[in-house]
């Protein structure tokens, strides 16, 4: 639905504060964004809002995922439906950790943000890193400079994480 203003009506609410949870709240969502929430019979409901009677159900804050994958093995790219399936779940802001196709990752938490894609706020990471022996899909560095090239490139692309594999040196991992 595209309705400007959505009101949630006779909802229990479970505000992530450790409050106990409130029953017989309404919520009045603005342009996506909570506007606001109160008792039932203290809430004005605006003219022309689609109302959802959500009896029964509970509403909580939006889960964040701190170790999430827009790819499983031998399907490098999901992240179009892995992220509407994350968000499907509740999980409002991932945080990857290592990517396939770091460039394709940025590229779709560039298009959420901007409303051109569904899913959740995406904290992009750079490509797996690795070190000799490791898994050749993924980032071996071939001396300190490779690798202060490798990361400043994919910082500057606006990757927020990296995640470092099996078989990294330890004086890689310094500079890491």
């Amino acid at each position: 639905y595209n309705y400007a203003t959505i009101v949630l009506n006779n909802t229990t609410l479970i505000d992530g504060t450790g409050a106990p949870a409130r029953k017989n709240q309404t919520i009045i969502v603005k342009s996506g964004k909570f506007h606001v929430i109160g008792n039932d019979d203290e809430v004005v409901v605006p003219r022309n809002a689609f109302v959802m009677n959500m009896r029964g159900k509970t509403i909580i804050p939006g889960l964040v995922g701190m170790h999430n994958h827009l790819h499983i093995p031998g399907f490098p790219d999901v992240g179009e439906v892995a992220s509407k399936l994350y968000l499907a779940a509740g999980v409002t802001t991932i945080q990857t950790c290592g990517a396939t196709d770091s460039a394709k990752e940025i590229l779709l938490s560039e298009e959420i943000e901007r409303g051109r894609r569904v899913g959740p706020n995406i904290v992009t990471s750079a490509p797996f890193i690795t070190g000799p022996g490791g898994n050749p899909n993924m980032i071996i560095p071939r001396d300190v400079e490779h690798l202060k090239d490798t990361l400043g490139y994919w910082l500057n692309r606006g990757v927020k994480c990296l995640k470092v594999y099996r078989n990294v040196a330890p004086d890689d991992l310094k500079v890491i």
